[in-house]
């Protein structure tokens, strides 16, 4: 008797290879959409010139990296990575920082807008005082 060793050769397999590709995320052909980045900087990044391009976004990655740190480890090397990024950039660090500070607003604006301060609290009740009125002893 003759053993099957695969079912490659089956008519399912086309349509099995397919479903597998899709299952994973594979496409066909097709350049994949998560390499092409689109946030603050992406415009910036690609206007920088090719030599400093690299070292902008290694020091990019450091930033965000350390941005997660604990806060007593994040400030020092915050200022640090600053400083790197203004000896890399140069004149164009200006540029940088005005981005930065607009993309920092824009998410503080969006943290404010999620944190809605609690209702102010009611007013205390307010007593009412009842006057004695003298009595007038008639005689």
């Amino acid at each position: 008797p003759r053993q099957q060793d695969s079912n490659i050769n089956s008519p399912m397999a086309p349509r099995l290879l397919a479903a597998l590709l899709l299952l994973s995320g594979a496409s066909l052909g097709q350049e994949d959409v998560k390499k092409t980045k689109s946030g603050p900087f992406s415009v910036f990044t690609k206007q920088l010139p090719q030599e400093k391009r690299p070292a902008f976004l290694e020091l990019m990655k450091k930033m965000r990296l350390t941005k997660q740190m604990p806060k007593e480890q994040k400030k020092g090397s915050i200022q640090q990575l600053d400083a790197e990024i203004h000896k890399l950039l140069g004149d164009d660090y200006k540029n940088y920082r005005s981005i930065a500070e607009k993309a920092r607003s824009k998410k503080q604006g969006k943290l404010d807008a999620a944190v809605v301060p609690p209702p102010p609290p009611p007013p205390p009740p307010r007593v009412v005082k009842k006057k004695k009125r003298k009595s007038s002893s008639l005689r």
